[in-house]
């Protein structure tokens, strides 16, 4: 699927991006955050996820998140950068239809 970045011109940021070294304060924040869209744009085709608006980094952060469902908890919070387990499992795993299939098809033993 190909990702587009909503409200951005590519064409700006590259200008920016490609201008001469920045003299101003104003033209090195400006500098700056064009390489970071560059940067997110370039994660986003990567993930094959199509950008949301306001949505930065959270978005490849939850598909991350969710991909690792199987992998105990505690090593993807370290792996992702997560400070504790509960940030990782209400606000970036994802129920996803594969997982609940597993669960349904297949239930653990011993309770």
């Amino acid at each position: 699927m190909a990702a587009t970045w909503p409200n951005t011109s590519s064409s700006s940021a590259t200008r920016i991006a490609s201008d001469p070294a920045p003299s101003t304060a104003l033209e090195r924040v400006e500098a700056r955050l064009a390489e970071r869209y560059t940067v997110l744009r370039r994660a986003f085709q990567l993930v094959e996820l199509a950008p949301r608006p306001h949505g930065l980094w959270h978005s490849i952060r939850r598909k991350w998140a969710t991909e690792r469902k199987g992998v105990p908890v505690k090593d993807v919070a370290a792996a992702g950068g997560w400070r504790d387990t509960e940030t990782l499992l209400t606000s970036y795993q994802q129920v996803d239809a594969e997982t609940v299939r597993q669960v349904v098809l297949h239930p653990t033993s011993g309770s």
